[in-house]
């Protein structure tokens, strides 16, 4: 039975274990250039220092989890992600081609263990708590939840940098590839952007603050496709590039610098997959709107036009951290009501601990009074307020009928955990 009772906190620690090792272990050639300016004492490195912060926390996590399954102790727990940190570190620096090491990693990584462990620890405290607290957990992560909300609906916004503005075509830059081809025009909202500094800074920035623009490049292709090459860029007199279009192989790709670059996180990008002409001196045409939260991408050559759009919603918080494939936008509706309902399965399985009857197996004979009864009710209000109000505040597009569905389900999914009985729960079927 002892055996049985550790096979799956053994299990996820070896499987976490996998996970760190492959998912830090790979060489990256492409980021040479980036790693090797990272310094290794930083904290919040690069200008996506805090979602690889976030990243490294959760990345260790179910190590923490899984120790603390196996009985092991905190300060054994904090040694085994310490070490392990190390150890990984020391391969970027010395092995691996492209990762960047840095002290950063090693506290991350070392408190996502400690996480981990402590919420193995207080796990009963948060699955089977007394009605009052379970309103007020409750409503508290339903605060944070907004609060996340309203963080995203503001991030999502163009900011345009300050300083004077400069255009710049096809600029070669180190780690980068070079575009082949020829850039012949560029205009913002129809005024010419040309290469080089450029008169009409202030009213470039107002236009790109406004909540509406549309960014059009003519170019030639070229007779080879770089990666990452640059074929159009906006940026400031310290060089921070806040739009661009690039070449990624025969993908075209769109960047915009928003709010959420201040918090260090992932700012918005698109790409146009195999729009690339594979002739060279084709006549190439792009194209870039941004409207009230909408961004709208149509690319290539005559004959061969890629269109993408994007709607940027607040539920779609999960790009400001995701580093792999959030640029294309195929799916970006069911992922962002997937992240939804995984933020409200929480807040519903405490809003249902709150309601639910006690009965003897759960150690209580109180039943919910009425605190809880509105602790829950405006736990629920201020979802509903947050979805309602929050996009039309910050000048969003109003949430979709799947964001609407997505919460309802994560809500009662949760609820329902919680009426499950709990000694169903513990024994299983």
């Amino acid at each position: 039975m002892k055996l049985q009772r550790l096979a799956l906190p053994a299990a996820l620690t070896a499987a976490s274990l996998a996970a760190i090792a492959w998912l830090t272990l790979k060489s990256a050639p492409e980021q040479t250039f980036e790693s090797a300016r990272t310094p290794l004492d930083c904290l919040v490195c690069g200008d996506a220092g805090l979602a690889d912060v976030l990243l490294n926390v959760l990345l260790f996590l179910p190590l923490g989890a899984g120790l603390a399954g196996l009985g092991r102790s905190l300060r054994f727990t904090a040694a085994a992600a310490f070490l392990t940190s190390v150890t990984v570190e020391l391969l970027q620096l010395t092995v691996v081609t492209g990762r960047d090491a840095s002290l950063s990693d090693v506290l991350t990584n070392t408190g996502g263990g400690i996480l981990g462990w402590t919420l193995i620890g207080y796990g009963v405290a948060l699955l089977y708590p007394p009605p009052r607290r379970a309103a007020w957990l409750a409503l508290g992560s339903a605060a944070l939840w907004a609060a996340a909300f309203a963080v995203s609906a503001w991030a999502l916004h163009p900011d345009p940098a300050t300083g004077a503005y400069w255009g710049q075509w096809a600029h070669d830059f180190p780690g980068r590839g070079t575009f082949a081809g020829r850039v012949r025009t560029a205009t913002l909202d129809g005024a010419p952007v040309p290469d080089g500094r450029l008169r009409n800074t202030d009213e470039i920035r107002s236009g790109l603050a406004s909540g509406t623009f549309e960014l059009t490049v003519e170019a030639k292709s070229g007779r080879e496709w770089e990666d990452n090459a640059q074929i159009f860029g906006i940026a400031n007199d310290r060089g921070e590039i806040f739009l661009e279009w690039r070449q990624k192989g025969r993908d075209y790709e769109f960047t915009m610098r928003t709010r959420a670059a201040r918090l260090r996180l992932h700012s918005v990008d698109l790409l146009l997959p195999d729009a690339a002409p594979a002739a060279p001196g084709q006549l190439v045409s792009l194209r870039a709107r941004w409207d009230a939260g909408t961004l709208t991408l149509a690319g290539g050559a005559a004959g061969h036009t890629v269109s993408r759009g994007l709607v940027l919603a607040p539920a779609g918080s999960w790009r400001f951290v995701w580093p792999w494939g959030r640029n294309r936008g195929e799916y970006a509706e069911l992922e962002n009501a997937i992240w939804v309902a995984m933020g409200l399965v929480v807040v519903g399985y405490w809003v249902g601990a709150g309601l639910r009857p006690r009965d003897a197996r759960d150690g209580s004979d109180g039943t919910p009074g009425p605190v809880e009864g509105w602790l829950a009710a405006g736990t629920a209000a201020s979802i509903v307020f947050v979805l309602l109000v929050l996009p039309g505040a910050f000048g969003l597009q109003r949430t979709s009928a799947a964001d609407w569905g997505a919460a309802a389900l994560g809500l009662g999914s949760g609820a329902l955990l919680a009426y499950m009985p709990r000694a169903r729960r513990a024994s299983g079927p």
